[in-house]
């Protein structure tokens, strides 16, 4: 990454709300959204429609909540087509804090959410999952209720800023389970403004995609033989773009 480039940083911050044994994340989406203009910019990475716009930074801000909850930093990848939508999405989130996402084509017959989870030295964990609902945050929430089993509620204002409350092993999800949602981000909101949550970990997320030259080539040169050959045909070059940001490189024939 070039180190002239000024960073929009989102924080996010971890707390417990001790009475009842839930995580709380409360987290601010607004730089990453400044960030990630940018990036599109910089990168000639050609804007959508403000509906798709907004469904991909519902996307991203839903997991960012999520991935703060965890206690150790994991590498994530949220791959959805949800039911109805005309497109897709992808969130990547890395250990340090690093955000990219881009809108795919997608079927919307084929409605499902993928998600690969990797510790720094791990295996890399997968599953996968029917998203229900059309809105990005309820997807994302459904991995909670349909692979891990934890009660969890996410909620995002317009600005894709939010919360994230789970419950803990034996925690008592009953205060919040029915609250509704712009409710539910104010008490949040309030509680860590008068110090009423314990605060656990703060993180900053921003807005960039590992991607470069040597990373698409890799890419490429990986693809079986037949596969790369018809890719190629009679051409000295290809434009390929990043399937993680959009971004777009030309590669030479070797």
């Amino acid at each position: 990454m070039d180190p002239s480039i000024k960073l929009h940083l989102g924080r996010y911050r971890r707390f417990l709300w001790e009475g009842p044994s839930l995580l709380v994340v409360l987290g601010e989406f607004t730089e990453v959204a400044i960030s990630k203009k940018l990036y599109d910019e910089r990168h000639n990475i050609k804007p959508t429609s403000a509906a798709v716009a907004k469904g991909l930074n519902r996307f991203m801000g839903a997991p960012m909540l999520a991935v703060v909850s965890r206690a150790e930093r994991e590498a994530w990848g949220w791959t959805g087509t949800l039911p109805g939508a005309e497109s897709g999405f992808f969130c990547g989130i890395e250990p340090e804090g690093m955000v990219c996402g881009r809108v795919r084509s997608a079927s919307a017959e084929q409605a499902a959410v993928f998600l690969q989870q990797q510790k720094a030295g791990g295996p890399l964990v997968q599953s996968h999952y029917e998203p229900l609902s059309r809105d990005p945050v309820k997807a994302v929430s459904r991995y909670f209720k349909q692979v891990e089993q934890v009660p969890t509620r996410i909620v995002l204002d317009d600005d894709c800023s939010g919360v994230l409350v789970q419950a803990l092993p034996d925690g008592d999800f009953s205060q919040v389970e029915e609250l509704p949602e712009e409710k539910l981000l104010e008490l949040f909101r309030q509680m860590a403004g008068r110090g009423e949550l314990k605060s656990l970990h703060e993180v900053v997320l921003f807005y960039e995609c590992r991607c470069d030259d040597e990373m698409i080539l890799e890419m490429i040169t990986s693809l079986p033989s037949g596969q790369r050959s018809e890719l190629w045909g009679s051409e000295s070059s290809l434009t390929v773009e990043c399937p993680r940001c959009g971004r777009e490189y030309t590669i030479q024939r070797p």
